[in-house]
C-alpha cells in the first residue's frame, strides 16, 4: 500500500509541476545556417593538424625547435596544443 501511495503521490506532483502557467514569450531569432549564396554560414571553425617528428636527446638539449610554415595562419585568439 505504501508503494501505491508513493507512486500516486509522485504522479500527482509531476502533473502539478508540469502544468503551470501560460506559455512564455518566444526567444530571439537565430542564424539559419546557410545564406543561400555559397552554402556557408560565415563561420569557419575547422582546425589544422600538423605532425612533426623529432628526437629528444642530449645533443639537442632535449628540445625540438619548430617554425610554423607561412601557409598556416595563427590568430591571436588561437591555441596551439603540443
Amino acid at each position: 500500500m505504501k508503494i501505491i501511495n508513493l507512486l500516486f503521490g509522485a504522479l500527482v506532483s509531476l502533473f502539478f509541476i508540469s502544468c503551470e502557467g501560460p506559455q512564455g514569450p518566444p526567444g530571439l531569432n537565430g542564424f539559419d545556417g546557410r545564406d543561400g549564396v555559397d552554402g556557408q554560414d560565415g563561420i569557419n571553425i575547422l582546425g589544422k593538424v600538423v605532425d612533426i617528428e623529432g628526437t629528444f636527446s642530449a645533443s639537442n638539449d632535449y628540445s625540438i625547435f619548430y617554425e610554423f610554415p607561412q601557409n598556416i595562419e595563427v590568430f591571436e585568439t588561437d591555441v596551439v596544443l603540443v
